[in-house]
């Protein structure tokens, strides 16, 4: 059609309806957008659908009959899988309500799922592993926020990547796998920090990205679209990559693939994992006492909120990455690495311990930034998870619920659920990608039965 002309189309059927009796019309609405690109325009990509349908003008066909044929047992599939929790009269109704509807950001979050195509090893450096993965299970993509144009940003996907974990596993290690190769990846093109006003190179060599693109420009070709700060000095974003290589391989590899195929993909998280941590040491424990530092800037997810010397929340991080680094080695056989991360971790916890366990804290609220005086849904939910998982369920449901209650019940935000919100009033970043931790409380949940 000519840009400047506009098509309207209307559909209706007819049909007698008898007395004490009912009839059903079906229609079917579908987008039929194959294949596309991002604003950078220098490729393009194919839709996961067309591997089943095709991508010629004919294929829409299939999809519409597709839908119309299957759409009542993929009704009846969705009932079955939520059945289990539906019809658990333990979990409070708010909590079932939470647990399905948050998902709406997987498929409202600007997600695609594409093809894969052997071209991007024309640009991209792509493991034989993560190339194999990719070829069954294909790239997914959702942006962090309505708001904030970044694709796939690790920090939250952290958290958020729960609900992949339980629901789309082989999309969460499609991800996983894919931060693996950027690791090693450079783009020494230079930007100036919005808030520090330094010059630094967009990707820096054995860091992990923030994010793998905007897609204004050209997403997995161009990375690292945040430039508030050098991500490159963040203390958090590498450390829960090698949290989540563990998890990912405990809960997905371990339970999917054979042992063979299993071992060669914990052998590449391992890799990745341990150069990040042995980069840390070497950089970030300035008093080498076996505990990282934090830089004086806002250098994690936090990033208005500046950090100095051992912190609690990149501390724990560390205290976990270090066990979870330690326990990939034991299970590769490689025992000398798994001590040695396993002295460095007792005397981190040591340090740890003693620098913040000090008594100055008096449970007051922390108003030094405006972050200070957020409270984050996602990491609302993800601190409910961490109480269950502890045994403390009333507590953990009580803080969900909290959640729940202001961004549903009080301030109207279904289907948009923000990032963060505050006492009174306001709130921060609707559509976001953080909430989706509410998954991890499922998980804690499943855990505490087994």
């Amino acid at each position: 059609l000519a840009t400047s002309e506009e098509l309207g189309i209307a559909v209706s059927c007819r049909f007698a309806v008898p007395a004490l009796s009912f009839k059903c019309s079906t229609f079917s609405l579908v987008w039929f957008m194959p294949v596309v690109h991002f604003g950078g325009k220098s490729r393009s990509y194919k839709r996961w659908y067309t591997r089943y349908v095709g991508e010629e003008s004919g294929s829409i066909e299939k999809l519409v009959d597709s839908a119309l044929i299957e759409g009542e047992n993929w009704r009846l599939e969705i009932e079955k899988w939520q059945e289990p929790v539906i019809n658990d009269k333990s979990l409070p109704e708010w909590y079932k309500s939470a647990l399905f509807n948050e998902l709406y950001y997987v498929v409202d979050g600007a997600a695609f799922w594409f093809e894969y195509d052997s071209s991007w090893k024309d640009i991209e450096k792509i493991n034989p592993i993560t190339e194999k993965q990719l070829r069954k299970f294909g790239r997914f993509g959702y942006m962090e926020s309505w708001e904030y144009l970044m694709i796939n940003t690790y920090d939250v996907h952290f958290y958020a990547s729960w609900a992949f974990v339980k629901n789309w596993p082989q999309l969460e290690l499609s991800i996983q796998l894919e931060f693996c190769d950027q690791l090693n990846r450079t783009d020494a093109r230079t930007a100036t920090s919005l808030k520090e006003g330094k010059r630094m190179d967009i990707k820096t060599y054995s860091r992990i990205p923030h994010d793998i693109g905007n897609p204004h420009e050209e997403p997995w070709a161009q990375t690292n679209a945040y430039i508030l700060h050098d991500t490159a000095e963040w203390r958090d974003l590498n450390l829960k990559f090698v949290l989540s290589c563990w998890r990912d391989y405990i809960l997905i590899v371990e339970k999917k693939y054979d042992r063979e195929s299993a071992l060669k993909i914990l052998a590449y998280f391992y890799k990745q994992s341990e150069t990040i941590v042995r980069n840390a040491l070497s950089e970030w424990d300035i008093d080498e006492d076996g505990m990282i530092e934090n830089s004086g800037i806002a250098d994690q997810t936090y990033d208005v909120w500046t950090m100095s010397g051992t912190s609690a929340y990149c501390g724990s991080l560390w205290l976990a990455a270090l066990s979870c680094v330690s326990y990939m080695a034991e299970e590769l056989g490689k025992d000398g690495s798994s001590l040695y991360f396993e002295d460095v971790l007792a005397r981190a916890k040591e340090a740890f311990v003693k620098k913040l366990w000090n008594g100055s804290e008096d449970g007051s609220v922390d108003i030094s930034s405006i972050q200070s005086e957020e409270v984050w849904t996602g990491i609302g939910y993800s601190l409910a998870s961490f109480m269950i998982a502890k045994g403390k369920r009333n507590e953990g449901f009580d803080t969900a619920r909290g959640m729940f209650e202001k961004c549903w019940n009080r301030l109207g935000l279904q289907y948009q659920t923000p990032e963060a919100i505050y006492e009174e009033k306001y709130y921060r970043a609707i559509g976001y990608m953080r909430p989706l931790a509410i998954w991890a409380i499922q998980h804690a949940l499943e855990m505490r039965t087994i």
